[in-house]
Formats: C-alpha cells, structure tokens, sequence
C-alpha cells in the first residue's frame, strides 16, 4: 500500500471533512454498538451497517461478522422458531487482498482509500518519535479522520463496503413476508454485539426527495430541501439543471455533501445549494439523493426559477409637501443619475410615519417630479414617500415627510346625542361619530336651564361616542340640559348638537305646609295653613285622628289652598289634624306636628219636636231630634196620668222613634220628653200638649 500513501492521505483529508460534520454525532468515543439499516433493491434486501465508536473501529479488521434472518408475522414473532445463518463469516480484507484488487482495478480509489485506512501506518507521528500529549492528539485526530472516511467510501462504493464487512445482500429474501435480520460481530477478545433490524413490506415505502422552496436573488438561485425529513435517508446529493424541463445536466462532479457545524449535537435547519445564473433566464432544478447502499433515489419534481435583478435605483432626494391653497397638497421632489433601467416614480401616502404607505398615484414618468394630492378627499395627518422603481419593480423610497394641511374647515354638527339617568345620578350620553376622519374627539357641554349658559365638563376630546357623567340628585332643579361639539386634530370646533333634557330622578321631598291659625265654632272647627312652597307640589292631604284612633283622610285640596271648615264633628271630642303635600313624583312630606283641637261641648245639642195623636182607645207619641246619632246617648220619653207626677215610660237611643199608648177614655195621659247627649248635658224640655 506504500504506492498511495500521499495520494490517498490527500483523498482522506478531502472527503473525510465535509463527512465528518454529517457522521459526527452517529460516533461515540465510548459506546460499542453498531448502527443497522436495510434497503429493498428489486427482489433482493440489502444490509449495511457501521460501529458507532472509534474503539471498536480499531478492532474492527480482525472481527468476524455473521448474518441470521427469520420471518415473521403480523401477530409476532415465533419464539420456537430459530433464526437461520444466510452468511459466511465476513471479514475485512486483508492487506493483501486490497494490493491485489487496486492492481487489478486500478483506479478504483475508494478500495484503495480503505486499504490505505486500515492497514497504512500513522503518519501523524513520525518514524522513531516518542509519543506526547501534541502528537498523541494528532494521531487520534488521524484515526478519526480514516474511520470517517472508510464510512464515506462505503456509502460511495458496494465494493469498498463488502471489502470493510460492511455490506450484505440477501438474494434469497422474499420481499413479501416480514423478515427479521440479525447482524453479529464477535471480536478477538469474545465479546459480542448484535443488532437487528425487521423488513415489513407493508410499511416499507421509498422516499424521493422534495425541494422545499428556492430563492430567486440577483445572478443566483439557492435550492431548500428540510434537512430533517431527508437526513434520514441521504447523505449526499445530485443537484441537475435544464433550460425545457426535459434535458437535465449534473451541476456538480462530486456528491454534494452540505456541512453542519460539528459541535452543534443537533442537526438543524435546511440544506442548501446556490447556482450562479444570469439573471431573467429560467432553468428547472431536480435533486437525486445518494442513500447509504451506494444507490439513488428518484429525482424530485423540477422547480422553474431564475435570478432576479434586485438591486433597487437611487432614491429621490429633496422632497417636500405642502398646500398651496386648500384644493391640494404639492409633492416635489429631485432625482439625480438614474440607472439605466429606471422607469419612473409612485407616490405613496400614510396617515402615519412608521410604515402603512400605499399607493396614492400611479408610476409615474421619469421626467416627472410633481404630484397632486386632492387634499379635500383626507384628513388628519399625511405623510409622504416617493418612490423610484426599475424595469424589475425594485424600489428605492425617500424618507417620508409630513404635508401639513390648511385645515380651517370645523367638523360637522354632531348627530344622535341621546342620554339616560339612573337612581343614583349616573348619567350615560350616546351619540352618532362624526363622518370626518380628522376629529380628535368630542367635548361635552351642560347646562340646569335650556336658555342659561351652557358650561364646559370635558377639557380634552373624548375619543369615543359615550361619556358617563355623575351629577347630584340633592338638588331643586328637576332638569339638566347636555349638548356636544366636536374637536378636529387642527382645534377646529363643530357647531354644537341639538341639546337634550335629562328629568332628574326626584329625591328630595316638597316643603312642608304648615298649621297658621283655627277656630271652634259651636258646629265646626276652621283650620288655616301655609301651604308648601314647592313648585312641584300637586296635591294636599288633611288627615285627621280621634282620639288615639288611626289617622284617616277627610280632604284634599290644590297645592294653594289654604283653609277648610270641618263639620263631621263630635261634641266635645279631642281630634289631631296633620297636613301632607305630594309632588309630581309622588313625594310626601309631612306638616312638622300634629295640631290637637277639642270639638264644642255643645255641638249638636238640638230639642227637636214631640208629636203627640189622640185617639179614641190609642195615642201615638214620636218625636225627631235634628241632630247626629254619634253626638245622642238616648231619648227619654216620660208620661202622666191623670195630673199624677211624671213617670219615665219609654227610652230609645234614635234620633227618630215612635210609641204607642192605650189610652183610657176616662183619663188624659201627658208626656214629656228629654235629650241625652254624649257629652253628659241634656236637651231642653220636649213637651206636647193638645
């Protein structure tokens, strides 16, 4: 193997760089194991596999490797069924039989790459050198630099696979039943390691590769493919180009093998390749991948793309906006050396400075560097970029700059002012937003007259349509009055709004009337009052009380009245009176105190008339007394015979009765008659003679 020493160690340091960041994180320092993995190829399963650790790579030539499958069904293995040896002892190639094949197969430089990175001494420390810690980290660095190589030569080559016992095909393999295959490595010092890996032809599904997107830049074109979803199935890649989509040429000559950084542990993120092209032609793009079994998949579906130019033209400088008169707004501006595929300038319009421009004209001509921009159809703040665009569509936007508008026109008179009140003096207003985008917002106006002055609550704009105020409800004024006006950005004032009534909820009761004077007169009591001097009063209530009996309504009055005679009365009886007036929302309040008065002792003390009828053999005596049943105790009717002494005869506790008595044709009865009152006296005599 001396011949390619150099040749190949250059081999070695080329290939085994970019594959080193792909196979880095399958090797551990320390772990002995195998990594495993089959492919369907026709009617035939091949197998391939690796160690995962530098140690057992440095034991791996003097391993003996064994191949045992089984078959198996949906429901699980068989465990009485026994696995089947399909293998010789597979071995690595000795270093003679790789001198032997390079002579004969010469140039096939992968198998000479193997051989040169078993059995070729170290070259990292020189002949007759001690070891040390410089040379000791060099050689190890040597040794990993050959083992990812000969990873890479198997993948890249069936011979040098089979020549590292790294391959094995089962021509044998019936492609439609579930097979399990055992691979086993037995190593000089009787240790054993095994893997096993299961075909299953209904899961078993090749993957094409997929370009996920690619990018159109100026004089170049990157393909994406997901680094995640392909990894798993290739290494390295095939990157094809057409001009029809039929006819694909190979851009590069080797496998294409994208690096990751190889302390990162985690392969993340995309692959990428990026083709020079010239700009605006379109090519087809394809990638084939290359899978561990030195075969290749299926080319993806073509993608259609092509550079771009996206270098952008200079942009306008010296701009300025402002408002000759209040038809529109000026924009101006300068350019200076245009490119050669400059078409033209947009004018683009914002309400504010930080981005949302769009379009506010169309592209205009390249000697044009004055703009228009009816100001009545805006309002609020306007900011402005001018744009200069390529043949491409690229841009170049100036700075923006503000167009201060000549706003002297006020915001119309607002609209749907409606309020409402509640129990405890919330007032909620509403109204209609104005149709101008300029308004900064509303103020709110009120007033406790319609025709009075209406005073400022709000000293800012409110930017909604609803406002909440809080006003006393302990007040004597029943209405308060709102009204609104609007605010533009420029403190231009609306006319104000139809002004609205709010009733106040009425808490507080009228004023009281009051007990002035009266008088007893021998049949009534006069009672006199002030009444109360609330203008919402519209009623009053005399209530009076005999006795301790219960208070009961006898009269009510206007809210001017201010006098009553009472005549319902009993003789010589103690009655309390009290007032009340009640205002139109249904408030009482009360005379401060009860007025007591004491009825005339004498009130309804009448004699009324007895009537006396003779007959024959009867007389009949009644009487009638003109006064009221509540005022009589009783009537005693007294009779005499024969000019004997009076005698009581008959009592009835009516104000009307009748008697009668037999009379004696020899006699001659009189009678006579008194009154009893309630109040203890007694009526004058009732006599009747005939």
């Amino acid at each position: 193997m001396k011949k390619v020493n150099k040749y190949y160690l250059l081999i070695i340091l080329w290939l085994s760089v970019p594959y080193l960041a792909q196979s880095r994180n399958m090797v551990k320092d320390t772990l002995d194991d195998i990594a495993l993995i089959l492919k369907r190829d026709e009617n035939k399963i091949v197998l391939r596999w690796a160690p995962m650790s530098y140690s057992l790579w440095l034991n791996w030539k003097n391993a003996r490797i064994t191949v045992y499958k089984k078959e198996w069904s949906a429901g699980g293995f068989n465990p009485k069924i026994k696995p089947v040896l399909i293998s010789d002892t597979i071995k690595v190639w000795t270093k003679e039989k790789y001198e032997s094949y390079v002579t004969e197969h010469e140039p096939d430089n992968l198998v000479a790459l193997c051989g040169y990175a078993i059995y070729s001494p170290y070259e990292s420390i020189a002949k007759g050198q001690k070891p040390d810690l410089n040379n000791l980290a060099d050689r190890q660095k040597e040794m990993q630099n050959r083992f990812m190589a000969v990873l890479f030569a198997a993948e890249r080559s069936t011979v040098a696979a089979q020549s590292l016992a790294m391959r094995f095909e089962d021509n044998d393999a019936h492609i439609n039943k579930r097979i399990a295959y055992t691979v086993r490595v037995s190593l000089p010092s009787g240790k054993q390691l095994s893997k096993t890996i299961v075909y299953d032809p209904d899961d078993y599904q090749e993957f094409i590769p997929v370009i996920k997107r690619g990018i159109e830049g100026e004089n170049h074109i990157t393909l994406i493919w997901d680094r995640k979803k392909h990894e798993k199935h290739y290494s390295a890649y095939w990157i094809e180009r057409s001009e029809d989509g039929q006819h694909f040429q190979r851009l590069n000559k080797l496998p294409y093998i994208h690096g990751t950084d190889s302390k990162n542990q985690k392969l993340q993120g995309d692959i990428s390749y990026t083709d020079s092209v010239a700009n605006y032609r379109p090519y087809y793009y394809r990638i084939i991948g290359l899978d561990a079994f030195v075969g290749e998949s299926k080319p993806s579906v073509p993608v259609k793309l092509m550079g771009r130019d996206k270098t952008p033209p200079p942009s306008p400088s010296g701009l300025k906006a402002y408002m000759p008169n209040e038809k529109y707004m000026k924009i101006t501006w300068n350019y200076d050396n245009p490119t050669p595929d400059f078409t033209g300038f947009i004018v683009k319009k914002s309400y504010r400075h930080d981005g949302g421009f769009t379009l506010s004209s169309p592209i205009l001509g390249k000697d044009i560097f004055e703009y228009h921009d009816l100001a009545q159809d805006y309002f609020g703040k306007n900011y402005y970029e001018v744009c200069a665009v390529d043949t491409a569509g690229n841009e170049a936007c100036s700075p923006p700059i503000y167009g201060l508008i000549n706003d002297t026109i006020p915001p119309s008179k607002p609209t749907g002012l409606t309020g409402s009140i509640d129990s405890s003096g919330i007032v909620t207003l509403k109204w209609s937003k104005g149709p101008e985008r300029d308004i900064a917002g509303y103020q709110v106006y009120f007033s406790n007259k319609s025709d009075g002055l209406f005073s400022k609550i709000t000293d800012y704009p409110i930017q909604d349509t609803v406002f909440t105020d809080t006003i006393t409800l302990h007040t004597l004024t029943e209405n308060i009055y709102y009204s609104i006006v609007a605010r533009d950005v420029r403190d231009n004032i609306s006319p104000f709004s139809d002004k609205i009534l709010i009733k106040k909820p009425d808490t507080i009761p009228p004023s009281s009337p009051v007990f002035k004077d009266y008088k007893v007169l021998d049949k009534s009591i006069v009672l006199k009052w002030s009444p109360s001097n609330s203008k919402d009063v519209v009623r009053q209530e005399l209530y009076r009380r005999k006795g301790e009996g219960e208070s009961v309504l006898i009269a009510s009055f206007d809210p001017m009245t201010g006098i009553y005679k009472d005549t319902l009365l009993s003789a010589s009886t103690m009655y309390s009176y009290h007032l009340a007036a009640i205002d139109d929302s249904g408030l009482y309040s009360y005379s401060p105190s009860e007025l007591k008065i004491k009825s005339p002792y004498k009130l309804g003390m009448k004699n009324g008339a007895l009537e006396i009828k003779y007959g024959k053999k009867q007389t009949i005596i009644s009487y009638n007394i003109e006064t009221q049943n509540e005022n009589l105790d009783y009537v005693v009717i007294f009779r005499s015979q024969n000019g004997e002494k009076y005698k009581r005869w008959k009592m009835s506790k009516k104000t009307t009765d009748k008697f009668s008595d037999i009379q004696d044709s020899d006699k001659k009865n009189r009678y006579k008659a008194y009154t009893y009152f309630k109040n203890g006296l007694k009526s004058k005599l009732l006599t009747y003679e005939k």
